[in-house]
């Protein structure tokens, strides 16, 4: 099969947190044809803006990524650069939208059921918080693990638009999802891009280093694994954040409903 668009394209995939977005980008990190980038503006925005107080602007920081962006199109690749939502809608919005300006874009979104998410990011959280790296971010992270994370990817995706991902769609059929991903990033998909060597043993990213406890599953991992997650047996008893997953499957819901129109 012929690639849906032979123009290199610079691929936006946004997310909320622990939505499987990292071996989501693992795939495409197994094709020759895509240059991916993992978590750059959170990178950027904890290590240089929180950790180090770096007075330089957000433009100026992710500079040398829009020259490095610029060099794999320039060299026919497809750039896939992965961001969670909150960090985008919070910080880089018009640098995106100069991007979009300059580059060929498109745009994916990935979400998660609020629940399932909620469990994942509880349990990272959690460990970060008890880590060195989280006795210098404990505002940050305390910040961070109360955000309603939805309502910041269905802003963005009113502003930019796109393909709509569920994660429990990935988990059930990933197969079909990645060739329709592929697809759309005009990419052929041929099935040995789901099996790969463990980056642990090939060698960890130095892009992926700075949240390589983040990433347990993706570095470990051989493979996209299919299953099905019971939303319905998930049991929450915080009541703030009983509060807050309400205002997110109202986000969520309204996502269904964009996969389905398009």
């Amino acid at each position: 099969m012929d690639n849906v668009n032979t123009k290199p394209q610079f691929i936006f995939l946004l997310f909320v947190p622990r939505s499987l977005s990292t071996i989501y980008l693992r795939t495409f990190m197994n094709c020759p044809e895509a240059e991916v980038y993992s978590d750059q503006f959170a990178r950027i925005h904890i290590e240089e803006k929180i950790m180090k107080n770096n007075p330089s602007t957000y433009e100026e920081l992710t500079k040398d990524l829009e020259n490095q962006i610029e060099k794999d199109l320039s060299n026919g690749k497809t750039v896939i650069f992965k961001s969670g939502s909150f960090f985008v809608k919070s910080f880089y919005v018009e640098i995106i939208k100069k991007w979009q300006s300059k580059f060929n874009m498109k745009f994916l979104y990935l979400l998660r059921h609020p629940k399932s998410m909620y469990i994942s990011y509880k349990k990272i959280i959690d460990e970060e918080f008890k880590s060195e790296r989280g006795k210098d971010m404990f505002e940050f992270l305390k910040t961070m693990s109360e955000v309603e994370y939805y309502s910041h990817l269905w802003d963005l995706y009113n502003i930019f638009k796109g393909k709509v991902i569920l994660t429990e769609d990935l988990q059930e059929n990933p197969t079909k999802v990645f060739k329709e991903s592929f697809e759309y990033c005009g990419l052929d998909f041929k099935e040995e891009v789901m099996t790969y060597e463990p980056l642990v043993k090939i060698g960890i990213p130095k892009e992926m280093e700075f949240f390589k406890n983040w990433y347990y599953e993706c570095i470990n991992s051989t493979t996209f694994k299919p299953g099905v997650t019971d939303i319905k047996s998930i049991v929450i008893e915080d009541e703030k954040a009983i509060e807050r997953i309400k205002i997110s499957e109202e986000f969520y819901e309204k996502f269904k409903e964009e996969r389905k129109t398009k």
